[in-house]
C-alpha cells in the first residue's frame, strides 16, 4: 500500500494544510465536498490540492508529513513551484 503526504490550499494560496493519507482521492473528495466540519481546512476553505508525495509505508509517510509541518510557509511554496511552477 502507497502513503500519500499531501498539501492542500485555498484559493489564493494564503493557507497551506499538510496531512497523509492512503487514500488521496477519497480524502480530497471530503475536503472538497465540507466532511471536515471544524478545523482549520474548514475554516479556510483549504480545498485545492497542490502537491503531493507518494510514501511506501506509513511511518516514513507520518515523518515526512510532521517534518512538512515544521517548515516555514516559504519553503512550503518553494517546495510547491518546484513541482508546479504555474502556482504563481
Amino acid at each position: 500500500m502507497e502513503y500519500y503526504v499531501y498539501i492542500l490550499s485555498d484559493y489564493m494560496n494564503d493557507h497551506f494544510y499538510v496531512v497523509q493519507t492512503n487514500d488521496l482521492i477519497r480524502r480530497i473528495k471530503q475536503h472538497q465536498q465540507g466532511f471536515f466540519l471544524n478545523g482549520y481546512s474548514k475554516r479556510y476553505n483549504i480545498t485545492k490540492l497542490v502537491y503531493f508525495e507518494t510514501e511506501p509505508n506509513r511511518l516514513k509517510a507520518l515523518t515526512r508529513e510532521a517534518l512538512l509541518k515544521r517548515w516555514k510557509r516559504k519553503s512550503k511554496y518553494e517546495l510547491i513551484l518546484k513541482d508546479d511552477p504555474r502556482l504563481n
